[in-house]
């Protein structure tokens, strides 16, 4: 006697091995998708911590240096370099719960390069200190950092610019640069007057830029060549544009600049007569700081001024203390107002 075979329920089972096989797959697939944004929230939130704890690098080294216990370069991460920046022995970790930590600082207190923005309602002042130099070289861009950026056509035969509503966002600003001498001696008025430098750069599309060789080229518009290409290879530039003074013999000036129609951002280089750049002592200190948190590591890099500020108005008179008159001034004579600050008044009593 033959038994039937009863295929009955066969289609049933492989319906149910798909569907198992589906279902652990969908299950799969949001394990996998979940646990990836837990880790993307978590890798936000130690980015954000080593962010702070980089951060905390600059403030302390900022902080040491104003203070003035730190007066000397920080070279390396090892333990006697990072001690100059906390001499009390505070430790570098901020949370040991996630390993977050201030890992290393560097500080330079004469980099070879002056880095900030330029605005158009104040003058930006920095020293230029240094031996031996015979040209400084200002580049600039927009402060947006358009890629390519538009270029206007200099119309020097019309004697002025265009209007501030012609000159279009995407231009680089006009740089107005004044280069005041600090010599030894003959510190007098007419001495510094006679030898102080000014020029204007212009933004061009040009890949050449021009120089201005001392005060013979005062008042003149040089075109600082903003081809995008400059800032490769062989060039380097830090910035698209870039104009250069050059036939300089002290040690030591005053560069004071302006931008007209939009801000800026400036590097300034200071070069022997080798063309080799040199430190520049009194203007910025660079602060390379690096954080981590778990396994997570961010690095922040600052020029950070020496002076609380470098930007002043069009007109101030730096002092110490109060300056009891202000001078009212207009084409025909100039008066003093009446004193207005309280330290200025004979009865005031502080």
């Amino acid at each position: 006697m033959m038994l039937k075979k009863n295929q009955q329920g066969m289609a049933s089972l492989v319906i149910c091995m798909l569907l198992m096989i589906i279902i652990s797959l969908m299950t799969l697939s949001f394990a996998t998708l979940s646990r990836r944004e837990q880790r993307q929230a978590l890798d936000k939130q130690l980015a954000t911590q080593a962010f702070y704890a980089a951060e905390t690098g600059i403030n302390d080294a900022a902080k040491a240096i104003l203070d003035k216990t730190l007066t000397t370069d920080v070279l390396d991460c090892s333990a006697i370099e990072q001690a100059k920046i906390n001499p009390t022995g505070i430790s570098g970790t901020l949370d040991a719960s996630s390993s977050t930590i201030r890992t290393c600082v560097f500080v330079d207190q004469s980099p070879s390069q002056i880095d900030d923005v330029v605005g158009e309602t104040e003058s930006t002042v920095f020293p230029i200190s240094a031996t031996n130099i015979a040209s400084i070289d200002i580049y600039w861009e927009n402060d947006s950092a358009v890629a390519i950026p538009e270029f206007p056509a200099l119309d020097t035969a019309a004697g002025s610019f265009t209007t501030d509503a012609g000159w279009v966002n995407e231009r680089p600003g006009v740089l107005v640069i004044q280069l005041i001498p600090f010599p030894a001696t003959g510190t007098d008025r007419t001495t510094i007057a006679n030898n102080t430098i000014y020029v204007l750069g212009f933004p061009t599309s040009s890949s050449s830029n021009q120089s201005a060789n001392g005060t013979t080229s005062n008042g003149q518009i040089l075109t600082g060549g903003c081809a995008s290409a400059n800032t490769g290879a062989p060039n380097n530039w830090p910035r698209q544009c870039k104009v250069s003074i050059t036939g300089l013999t002290n040690q030591k000036y005053y560069i004071r600049l302006k931008a007209i129609y939009d801000p800026v951002h400036i590097t300034i280089e200071a070069k022997d007569g080798s063309g080799v750049r040199l430190p520049l002592v009194g203007a910025q200190v660079l602060i390379d700081s690096t954080g981590r948190a778990n396994d997570v590591t961010k690095r922040i890099k600052i020029y950070n001024p020496i002076r609380s500020s470098a930007s002043l108005p069009g007109s101030v008179l730096e002092i110490g203390g109060d300056l009891c008159k202000r001078l009212l001034s207009n084409p025909v004579d100039t008066t003093t107002d009446t004193p207005s600050i309280l330290s200025c008044v004979p009865s005031y009593q502080p």
